[in-house]
């Protein structure tokens, strides 16, 4: 009988040792494992964003981001005032993954390292937990916001004959002053960290918040720097005719929009000269709201996005995973129903 031949090794080649198979398939079992845990974190991690957050919430914030883009034209300042506490406060309490997104937003802008202007800082701060308890709560920190008059930044002293009270009153003195291009001007001198809108729109606005107050024909009586604790004789009468909490910090969400809603009419004939300063105060309140609005999408949209991408990616997801099963199933059935007749000879 020959001898069997020895296998030959060539230079440069070797030949792998008989423990190198069972290696080999251990790697390509952790590696299989591993690519699994992988994928199971990266689905759970979808689904958590874009399924997290319930649709009423998803609906707020993207109506609070399409409400920023549209008060960038022909933009009517008092409205988007309402509709900055409004949407904005709808928007600061939804609760996307657990957590308000005032808090989300507080924790973003509190990572180190950010440039100054995205920085959280107290102000900032205050304005997100305010906007987050509801539209009243909102609407009182706004007017704390807006300086009628003009203040030492340092000292805090105000100065009564500086700021913009006294500057509308001085610009727009006669009815010609109003209807002719003072309102432009005084919209394009503007200069605050965004550009200020001064279209057509914008300039009608300013012009129709001089006619609502009637500046030209005699000056503010309520001159103080903010109307907040003004309005608050005005807020507890309205609760105690609704018959809800006097303070709006124990009022619900719901309570706070009743009070709101209610509350330019009911100065309007109650106090008018409140309500003139008033309606200045608000047609600041819409520039602040125009103009320091766009920073809140920078943060938002991007996360609306990745929702909706997230959203698709499971449900793709998920549809492959049970297309591959079925595949697998299949292939079983017919494994079984090809090895039958041999089983059975």
């Amino acid at each position: 009988m020959d001898k069997p031949e020895e296998p030959v090794a060539y230079a440069g080649s070797s030949i792998p040792s008989a423990p190198s198979g069972p290696r080999f398939a251990r790697l390509r079992k952790i590696a299989r494992w591993t690519a699994r845990v992988v994928l199971a974190l990266l689905f759970l991690i979808a689904f958590i964003i874009g399924f997290a957050t319930s649709g009423s919430d998803m609906a707020k914030l993207t109506g609070f981001t399409e409400s920023v883009e549209g008060w960038q034209h022909n933009t009517e300042f008092r409205q988007v005032a309402v509709q900055y506490v409004t949407r904005g406060s709808d928007a600061m309490g939804t609760t996307p993954m657990g957590l308000t997104s005032a808090r989300w937003i507080i924790a973003i802008r509190s990572i180190p390292g950010l440039p100054k202007e995205f920085a959280i800082n107290e102000t900032s701060e205050a304005h997100y937990r305010n906007f987050s308890k509801g539209p009243l709560s909102a609407y009182l920190h706004l007017c704390t916001e807006v300086q009628l008059f003009g203040e030492d930044p340092k000292t805090k002293v105000i100065n009564w004959n500086g700021g913009y009270l006294p500057e509308i009153e001085a610009w727009f003195a006669t009815p010609e002053d109003v209807a002719g291009d003072k309102p432009f001007k005084y919209l394009d001198k503007q200069k605050w960290d965004w550009p200020v809108v001064k279209d057509a729109g914008a300039v009608e606005s300013l012009r129709s918040m001089l006619r609502d107050t009637e500046v030209p024909h005699g000056k503010f009586q309520v001159r103080v720097q903010h109307l907040n604790e003004n309005l608050k004789l005005h807020i507890t009468a309205l609760a105690r005719e609704l018959k809800v909490p006097e303070d709006p910090e124990a009022m619900t969400r719901e309570q706070q929009y009743a009070v709101f809603d209610r509350l330019d009419g009911y100065v309007r004939r109650n106090d008018p000269e409140l309500w003139r300063t008033k309606q200045l105060s608000d047609f600041l309140g819409g520039l602040w709201g125009q103009v320091f609005s766009p920073p809140y999408t920078i943060l938002l949209s991007p996360f609306l996005k990745a929702a909706a991408i997230c959203r698709y990616a499971v449900l793709g997801s998920l549809t492959l995973v049970i297309l591959v099963q079925m595949r697998r199933t299949r292939r079983r059935v017919v494994r079984k129903q090809d090895s039958g007749p041999l089983l059975e000879q």
